[in-house]
């Protein structure tokens, strides 16, 4: 039986949210599954006022590696970039995301994602934490609102479509 779990704290102007699945697949099938930028967007389709990731394009040449940069396209017409701070295959994808759009980009100045792949007896633990940098203490209480609302549930979600893509024969 999969496991769902979350949370979501605030201190010193950060705020961070967390989900964690646990999926019936070995690590390397998952990670390599979550950084496909060809299949992210039908595993990531928001929730709320959080829009739905509609491409992911690699700007850089070569294999994923530290440095690498992304962009990403989004259903309210934002372009987010990130780049990749560590990167371990099968074990970890850490980035910075920047570039966010009106009102979220009043409350934030960035944001770090940090996908943790750990073997378990199920299969895969994925633990995906995002930590936010809010534009001061009252802008805190904007962000953790979100976060705690909308943005955990559409990592979630994300989580469930790739815990069933992961199952699927192919992807």
């Amino acid at each position: 039986m999969s496991a769902v779990a979350g949370r979501t704290a605030a201190t010193a102007g950060r705020v961070a949210v967390a989900a964690s699945r646990r999926i019936p697949a070995d690590p390397a099938r998952v990670f390599a599954l979550a950084l496909n930028t060809g299949l992210f967007p039908s595993l990531f389709p928001g929730f709320g006022p959080i829009p739905a990731v509609l491409s992911v394009e690699r700007l850089d040449d070569g294999p994923l590696a530290v440095g690498s940069r992304r962009r990403v396209r989004s259903s309210d017409g934002g372009e987010l970039l990130e780049q990749v701070l560590e990167l371990v295959e099968a074990r970890r994808h850490r980035y910075v995301v920047s570039g966010f759009r009106p009102p979220f980009s009043w409350w934030v100045q960035a944001a770090e994602a940090d996908w943790r792949f750990t073997p378990c007896a199920e299969g895969t633990e994925v633990r995906w934490e995002y930590r936010f940098a809010a534009r001061g203490w009252l802008a805190r209480l904007p962000v953790t609102v979100l976060a705690h609302l909308c943005f955990r549930p559409a990592m979630r979600r994300c989580l469930e479509r790739l815990a069933h893509v992961s199952a699927a024969r192919r992807f």
